[in-house]
């Protein structure tokens, strides 16, 4: 009985076995599971915190030409120059984009710039500034 314990602790193999390894990725794909979403609810968020910084810095300007002058951009394409002026954005031809890679807005009624969030529809997540 000795001899085959003693066989046995001689006899040492290196590796895992293939149930080790498994339980290895199993616990590796539930780390992932549950780390994933609040990775990504995090970069949501960054993006929602850039584009309200870019609004209000946008809006800044705007507010800024209006006490100085007492009118706003007659249009849309004044207003998109008057950015450019102020080194935001390119002009006309090169609106500044939102973290989502889409062109910022300006509403010539309300005279105000705005983003449309992640998605690209007019709804409760668009960004204005506060």
């Amino acid at each position: 009985m000795i001899r085959n314990l003693a066989r046995l602790l001689k006899h040492n193999e290196k590796g895992f076995t293939l149930i080790e390894l498994i339980i290895v990725v199993a616990i590796l794909g539930v780390l992932a599971a549950i780390a994933v979403p609040r990775f990504t609810s995090k970069t949501d968020e960054a993006k929602r915190a850039a584009a309200q910084a870019e609004v209000r810095t946008m809006q800044n300007i705007l507010e800024i030409y209006y006490a100085e002058t007492d009118v706003y951009p007659k249009t849309e394409n004044d207003a998109w120059d008057l950015l450019e002026d102020n080194g935001v954005g390119g002009g006309r031809n090169d609106k500044p984009l939102d973290p989502w890679e889409r062109e910022y807005q300006y509403d010539t009624t309300q005279h105000v710039f705005y983003s449309k969030g992640p998605d690209e529809n007019n709804s409760d997540d668009d960004i204005y500034p506060n």
